[in-house]
């Protein structure tokens, strides 16, 4: 089963991530990250060097989505359609279609190619798209239709929402820079990081995401040798097992071992 990670950039996703398979190592837990499910299916997991595996978890996906052009087709007409129509540069509208396409890729090798047998994390996949369809620094972007969005976007088998407060997003977005963001003056950062936790608060507000979610505020000390953080990241990959809506047995096969 596939759990995805969301939430806005610097809120702690992959401090998060690093907490869970530090977790799943000491408990047994059977948990992989979508990056190397990737390069396992392709044969290459013993691969190290960061180029030629950045290569790898970026062009299989984009092929496997190329492949599947019917089965999301509605979809992708969707996120065709909001991205070209935003009032900003060509090259940076190619940019994001690319990385939408991407999360479709990864979402559908994982759907593929799953066993059961294991939890897979997902840093920023489909749901996480919407950031990408929706969020950009133009002053005069139309309002998403999340509605839409969520009718049309494959969803994973459970989502964990990674939350922070926003204040301390803009901060530790002004200093680390973001890709998107060639101004990092405070009213820029202010106003794109305050409509992408606007955009996520509405998507997980839903009722077809909140039966699998869960909410983590990253402002607690994510360590796994920690007793009470442990317990609390547990929680979030029994649940997921427990929630699991399409595979009930898989909560009968696989136990977490404190």
């Amino acid at each position: 089963m596939q759990i995805e990670l969301i939430g806005c950039t610097s809120s702690g996703k992959s401090t998060l991530l690093a907490a869970i398979q530090s977790a799943s190592r000491e408990s047994n837990m059977p948990v992989i990250t979508s990056e190397n499910f990737i390069m396992k299916q392709a044969g290459l997991a013993n691969i190290r060097q960061k180029h030629l595996r950045l290569i790898v978890t970026n062009m299989l996906p984009l092929l496997v989505a190329a492949l599947t052009v019917s089965r999301y087709r509605q979809f992708r007409r969707f996120m065709t359609k909001t991205i070209f129509s935003t009032p900003i540069p060509l090259w940076e509208k190619l940019h994001l279609y690319r990385n939408a396409l991407k999360r479709i890729g990864v979402y559908e090798i994982i759907r593929r190619r799953d066993n059961d047998q294991q939890l897979i994390l997902v840093d920023e996949g489909t749901v996480h798209a919407a950031n990408i369809i929706f969020i950009n620094a133009a002053e005069d972007s139309p309002a998403p239709d999340t509605q839409q969005f969520l009718t049309l976007v494959p969803l994973p088998d459970a989502l964990v929402y990674v939350k922070q407060d926003i204040f301390k997003l803009v901060q530790r977005t002004r200093e680390r820079g973001h890709k998107r963001l060639p101004d990092i003056s405070l009213p820029t950062v202010h106003n794109f990081i305050e409509k992408t936790v606007v955009l996520f608060d509405e998507i997980v507000a839903d009722e077809r995401i909140r039966p699998c979610l869960q909410i983590i505020e990253s402002d607690l000390t994510l360590s796994g040798s920690q007793h009470s953080n442990f317990i609390s990241l547990r929680r979030i990959l029994q649940d997921a097992i427990d929630r699991h809506p399409y595979r009930p047995q898989t909560a009968k096969t696989m136990m977490i071992k404190e």
